[in-house]
């Protein structure tokens, strides 16, 4: 984190998401405006500007402004519970009504099938454990085989 918030810092970026489906169709999120805070700040994501013509939808909204959590720093928000802890991992969790609607950090799904039936967002995040997520593209239950998150400077 340390590393991103240096390679960030000092000049204006922007992020695009790359997402491949299970039959090798792709898509793309993109933000004009992407930063992470320095470690003083707990590392807090910012993600603005969301490209209107992006195809996998703006799943990072709700990280928007999140800490970032890990298993030994439970900052998101939470109440009674660590989002980091139930997925083995760290990311932006939101914590309030799920989460995560953007699981980037999750592990890789080797099985492309359907979860089991009765899954939904608040079980997924805690039960299934940390799978790839991307919940604006194909919906809640729907694991996608690659997420791709590539920053640079501004091009405008």
């Amino acid at each position: 984190l340390d590393a991103l918030h240096a390679m960030a810092k000092g000049r204006d970026h922007e992020l695009r998401v790359n997402i491949t489906d299970w039959t090798d169709n792709e898509t793309w999120a993109e933000w004009k405006e992407f930063s992470v805070a320095g470690e003083d700040h707990f590392y807090r994501l910012k993600v603005n500007r969301y490209t209107s013509i992006s195809q996998a939808g703006d799943a990072l909204k709700w990280h928007n402004g999140m800490k970032f959590s890990t298993p030994d720093r439970d900052n998101d928000a939470l109440m009674g519970g660590h989002c980091a802890k139930r997925n083995h991992g760290g990311w932006w969790y939101r914590g309030y009504r799920g989460c995560y609607q953007a699981h980037p950090t999750g592990r890789y799904q080797q099985d492309p099938r359907p979860p089991p039936k009765g899954t939904s967002i608040n079980n997924r995040n805690f039960d299934l454990g940390p799978v790839l997520v991307w919940q604006n593209w194909r919906g809640e239950n729907y694991y996608p085989k690659s997420l791709f998150l590539m920053f640079r400077p501004s091009v405008i």
